[in-house]
């Protein structure tokens, strides 16, 4: 965008009414803009795509809204917790091959949030839709084995969190809505939580809140 703003330093702003933005018309000298003033008009009409019947032409601008979810999660807790915030911290492998001492399988959480000197709290974001509805919300089986993984590998690990975006089926439940912990050793917790994502001051209030209730203290009693 930088360098588009240079190559357009000569041209200037002006301001367009409906009628104008209409009337551009393209032909062979500009026809390879064609995309952009799709997405323009868009933006200016301020419209979404739609599947709809008709004749118009349409621009779609997806994103991987899984990658973009653990992004966003993890840059605000490193800018606004006051703990060591990893990030796909590649620390533990699964196998380790007896003879060749080679480790097989890495485990990378999405976050790891180190809120003292012996605990870890390991964090894995889903952009996934869970209801309050189905048994256990619907979090997938596959999830539970992965957290299992992270807790018996990270050895400071007193807690794994599935995260999931909030959403109004989940309105009488707030951030934390179930909690679960290995048998073998009851100081190690999974919790299912859900987290809004409109203020980003209140993802790192609700991420911390969940933290110093999980961490040392914390990670002995019931969350409530």
């Amino acid at each position: 965008l930088s360098g588009c703003l240079l190559r357009m330093d000569d041209v200037r702003d002006t301001v367009l009414v409906p009628d104008q933005v209409e009337s551009i018309h393209l032909d062979r000298t500009n026809r390879r803009f064609e995309t952009v003033l799709l997405l323009a008009k868009m933006f200016y009409h301020n419209q979404v795509t739609a599947m709809r019947k008709g004749i118009d032409n349409a621009f779609s601008l997806l994103f991987p809204m899984n990658e973009l979810f653990e992004l966003y999660v993890a840059k605000v807790c490193q800018k606004y917790l006051p703990y060591r915030v990893y990030s796909q911290a590649s620390q533990a492998k699964l196998w380790v091959n007896s003879q060749t001492g080679r480790g097989i399988f890495t485990l990378k959480p999405d976050m790891i949030i180190e809120p003292n000197d012996t605990d870890q709290i390991i964090f894995d974001t889903k952009w996934k839709w869970i209801s309050g509805d189905i048994a256990r919300h619907g979090v997938m089986r596959e999830d539970y084995y992965q957290m299992y993984a992270y807790l018996t590998c990270y050895s400071k690990a007193c807690a794994a969190v599935l995260l999931y975006p909030y959403h109004e089926k989940l309105a009488n439940h707030g951030m934390f809505l179930e909690q679960y912990h290995l048998e073998a050793e009851p100081g190690k917790l999974l919790i299912i939580a859900s987290v809004a994502l409109g203020d980003k001051l209140q993802v790192a209030a609700d991420v911390k809140n969940l933290v110093e209730q999980l961490s040392t203290e914390g990670a002995k009693a019931q969350v409530v």
